[in-house]
């Protein structure tokens, strides 16, 4: 009888392996797996190569980058996971990575610490009873740590496993409707050489026809008064405050702007558009044209205001004098320019500081003094600089190796009667903003790839506090493309992964942060909620403060992070953010509920350093939320955000 029952058991047993189906992981939607840099890859390294790992290439498996997760909602039905993990034969020699397989909040797999070089290790587990099974892989973000999942399967019975994720997110508008009387936004402040071209149009908003006037205006200088564009030569080196009053049929309103005329530039963050790194050299002047309208008609009134062409401009060769020739698709740079600055906009494009072509461009290093010529010829006014791929060979460790493109762009670029912002890129490499405002930039990446995750937001934004005191007027940490809205460009555009409390986050904290808020979504296609997110003119007037100050971060237990900024009103911002449930190790790096509620984070005046009565106002809703005395309450959504402004009262 004994016999029979075991009989019975291993043929049971046999059956349900006979009978399961199989889900390999390169069969999902990579952009639901969570990657560090970048996007996980079907088939490829996070790098874009072909999976290989120790030398030995595969077929099948999905290229990620830390950190890197995904979760499946199996139910109780799936078999068995297995998978061979490795880090790829393009990554870092220096990196390491682990990688993790985790059942309803428990470690089943480990790999242990991984470098390039290393074997694939197996993992072979049962996931009998398992209700959720969720893959990581931990690792150092800062290094191109490529991690891959190899022949990565769950053998399942009846019920197919599904990408877990929290209830899909709506939509939700903060900022009030745009009123219908006239209001003069920000920047308010801009700097300028003397003697080069001027160009400002005022930030309005309100019921059109809008009426602009201005008093005061620096000999040089004219306004139009129907598009409120001001132009002309910039004057002697000074201190200018010129009164501004923009009328409609709802009344009129009155703002003081100031033009500093002297050495610097770019004294409040650039606000703008670049186009997406998916529309390659396809990208077309008509194209940039159709952007450009949009930019103009929806968001220059709230002081979105330059247009950057990142590829396509350029010919992949130089002409016999050596300089850089317009390509068929922008084949006239200086009317393209003259169209921008008709609308108020400015022009800017991304070249690359190498010697000969880097993918296909022709590099600037050699060549900066005739590059910088023709851009000023093209009316061109900001510049990103970034080292090609290749040039990191510079080595991340010779900073001062890496330092010398950059001076020599920097000379080039002042030499020229035109203020050109001049923005740097070292892809992450050389810690930039310790030393950029030495070779001249007024902008610096801080980071490298832009990526819609919420991985991102933490590498690019909250890990980045180190460098948060380097910024003041005209000297601004980048902190990366705002990726909001819509990203990717033609059949590559999708809806940006990040929830709409993400991307409040994300706003709030590149504001507090004042970092240059530059977007890369289509601006043709810009929905309710990414409009509404792009123009609240109380956020955006924290980014674009003139006093410059520094946000500082006051406190950071890994469950919540509060930032303070002080402003020139004598005002303080408070930023609160509610960035992971609390919890160690592995299973902390994810959500095992359905639903987080959210957080109620209290902020003691001894942690600002204030005593007294302030004035409490919620800067996303535009509404006063009374006075507080001692300490200040808000409720903060799980990966979202609070923008609170205290205003001194009694003081």
């Amino acid at each position: 009888m004994k016999r029979f029952s075991l009989i019975m058991i291993l043929c049971c047993g046999l059956t349900a392996w006979l009978s399961a189906q199989t889900l390999w992981l390169d069969e999902i939607q990579t952009n639901l797996m969570e990657s560090g840099r970048g996007e996980s890859r079907t088939g490829f390294s996070a790098a874009g190569f072909p999976l290989k790992v120790a030398g030995q290439t595969f077929k099948r498996g999905v290229g990620t980058h830390p950190v890197s997760r995904i979760m499946f909602l199996v139910q109780g039905k799936a078999v068995r996971f297995t998978a061979l993990a490795g880090v790829d034969d393009a990554a870092d020699s220096l990196a390491e990575v682990e990688f993790f397989v985790l059942a309803d909040q428990k470690i089943i797999w480990k790999s242990g610490p991984m470098k390039k070089g290393d074997t694939a290790r197996k993992a072979d587990v049962s996931l009998d009873g398992v209700h959720k099974l969720a893959l990581l892989v931990n690792g150092n973000p800062e290094r191109m740590a490529y991690a891959d999942w190899l022949e990565a399967r769950i053998d399942y019975n009846e019920l197919k496993p599904v990408v877990h994720r929290l209830r899909t997110q709506r939509p939700y508008l903060m900022t009030p409707p745009e009123a219908k009387e006239s209001a003069i936004n920000h920047p308010r402040i801009i700097g300028s050489r003397p003697g080069n071209p001027f160009l400002f149009a005022i930030p309005a908003t309100g019921e059109k026809p809008l009426q602009y006037e201005a008093s005061e205006l620096p000999e040089g200088l004219k306004l139009d008064p129907v598009s409120g564009i001001i132009s002309g030569t910039t004057p002697p080196p000074g201190r200018y405050s010129v009164e501004l009053k923009v009328l409609n049929k709802h009344g009129e309103t009155a703002a003081t702007l100031t033009i500093v005329s002297g050495d610097k530039i770019a004294l409040t963050p650039p606000m703008g558009w670049i186009s997406p790194p998916e529309s390659g050299p396809g990208f077309t002047s008509a194209q940039a044209g159709l952007a450009a309208r949009s930019m103009a008609e929806k968001l220059r009134g709230h002081g979105w205001s330059y247009l950057i062409i990142r590829d396509g401009w350029q010919m992949p060769g130089r002409d016999a004098g050596g300089r850089l020739l317009p390509s068929e698709a922008f084949p006239d740079m200086e009317a393209w320019s003259e169209n921008l600055h008709g609308l108020g906009l400015k022009s800017g494009i991304l070249a690359k500081a190498a010697e000969g072509n880097c993918k296909a461009k022709p590099g600037s290093a050699g060549f900066e003094k005739k590059d910088a010529e023709t851009w000023r010829k093209w009316g061109i006014d900001l510049l990103l600089y970034e080292l090609c791929d290749a040039a990191t060979a510079l080595s991340r460790d010779e900073v001062l190796k890496m330092k010398q493109p950059f001076y020599i762009m920097r000379d080039a670029l002042q030499n020229q009667p035109r203020d050109i912002v001049y923005g740097i890129n070292t892809l992450g490499f050389g810690r930039a903003w310790e030393w950029a405002e030495s070779v001249g930039a007024q902008m610096w990446r801080t980071e490298g790839e832009m990526s819609d995750s919420w991985q991102y937001i933490l590498r690019n934004g909250f890990s980045r506090h180190p460098s948060a005191a380097y910024i003041k007027p005209g000297a601004w940490n980048d902190h990366g493309v705002l990726p909001l809205g819509k990203t990717g460009y033609g059949s590559k555009q999708r809806n940006t992964r990040l929830t709409p409390n993400e991307q409040y986050a994300c706003m709030t904290l590149w504001s507090i942060l004042a970092s240059p808020l530059i977007m890369a979504g289509d601006l043709t296609a810009l929905d309710e909620f990414t409009l509404n997110l792009l123009t609240n003119d109380e956020v955006i007037g924290v980014n674009q403060d003139p006093r410059g100050a520094p946000a500082r971060r006051i406190s950071a237990d890994g469950e919540d992070e509060i930032w303070v900024r002080d402003m020139a009103d004598g005002s303080k911002v408070l930023a609160l953010f509610y960035r992971k449930p609390p919890g160690e190790g592995p299973a902390a790096e994810f959500i095992w509920e359905d639903e987080i509620r959210p957080k109620l984070i209290r902020v003691n005046w001894a942690r600002l350093g204030i005593t007294g009565t302030w004035l409490v106002r919620d800067l996303w809703i535009q509404k006063d939320a009374g006075q507080a005395h001692e300490f200040v309450i808000a409720e903060v959504p799980w990966h979202g955000a609070a923008m609170l402004k205290l205003t001194p009262l009694n003081q």
